[in-house]
Formats: structure tokens, sequence, C-alpha cells
């Protein structure tokens, strides 16, 4: 029996099953601290400036791949 080409299989075929045990241990594991009574932060800030600091470091990646010989 040949095996099914990648074309024949949907590209998250075996994503799927993995993202769904991830989310699960996720779960556990903010019930465990629920349990445990271990306050969990705002993360909200916590993202903001990561994603503040990510800009900033493509900022300075982007100014270090142009050479002052390209002005």
């Amino acid at each position: 029996m040949p095996s099914p080409s990648p074309a024949d299989t949907p590209v998250d075929s075996r994503a799927d099953p993995i993202m769904e045990c991830i989310l699960q241990e996720i779960f556990v594991v903010g019930r465990c601290l629920e349990a445990m009574e271990v306050k969990i932060p705002d993360l909200s800030g916590y993202s903001k400036s990561i994603r503040t600091d990510i800009a900033g470091f493509q900022d300075k990646v982007t100014d270090f791949g142009s050479s002052p010989d390209d002005h």
C-alpha cells in the first residue's frame, strides 16, 4: 500500500493533537497553581513591553544590515 503523498494529507494533521496536548498541560498547570493559591500577575504590561523590545531589536537589526555605503 503506497504511503499518501504530502499533498493528500492536511498540513496541520499532526499539529492539532500536539497543540491539544500542550493546551491541556497548560490548563492542568493553571489549575494546580490555582489550587496552591499562587497569584498569577497580570501579564498585559509585560507583553506590551516585550513587543516594544522586539520592535526596537528589529530596528537595530535593520540598521545593522544597511551599510553606510548604501546611503
